[in-house]
């Protein structure tokens, strides 16, 4: 069922949004986000150097957690094929992936990311979640991702900064009564 619903929202995706304009600015948005990890390291270096070990921290263990959640466990157990592969109406509008589809690590990483920041800056929550939203549309339109890939990627990647801060606010408290 899953399935079919994600079948019926990317065709018609395909019918009623795809024009050259929105092939190459879909391109781009996920460009961004295939940079997504060169962007959060930049960030946990920035954070190390303004003193801000505790942001860095929850970043960087975000990322991890997601990794592992997303790439290591999830994708191995599931082994959904990507979208272009189970359906010749959906084809891949950019090099095709070869991993499995399920979930979204482009979505994972994007929601981690920004989930981190808006912990960091309250001002920089509407735009790290809007492009972590287009990031995760873009894996859809260019038909590399099914939508349930990028909704569960994206609770990976929230899920994941919340544990993180779980984690470092523990090990803040332990170090603290030492």
């Amino acid at each position: 069922m899953i399935t079919q619903i994600d079948i019926q929202i990317m065709m018609w995706i395909q019918e009623h949004m795809r024009s050259e304009f929105m092939d190459s600015f879909m391109k781009f948005i996920t460009w961004i986000g295939d940079w997504m990890l060169l962007w959060a390291i930049l960030f946990v270096i920035y954070f190390i150097f303004k003193k801000q070990e505790r942001n860095a921290k929850i970043l960087a263990l975000s990322l991890c957690i997601s990794f592992l959640v997303n790439q290591l466990v999830l994708k191995n157990i599931v082994k959904r094929p990507r979208p272009f592969v189970e359906n010749s109406q959906l084809p891949s509008l950019i090099n095709e992936p070869t991993s499995y589809s399920f979930p979204s690590s482009h979505s994972a990483t994007s929601f981690a990311v920004a989930s981190s920041l808006s912990l960091v800056n309250k001002s920089l929550r509407f735009i790290s979640y809007l492009l972590a939203i287009l990031i995760a549309f873009s894996r859809v339109y260019l038909n590399v991702h099914h939508p349930s890939d990028v909704l569960v990627g994206a609770l990976v990647g929230i899920l994941s900064t919340y544990v993180a801060e779980k984690i470092v606010n523990l090990f803040e408290k332990r170090k603290l009564a030492k």
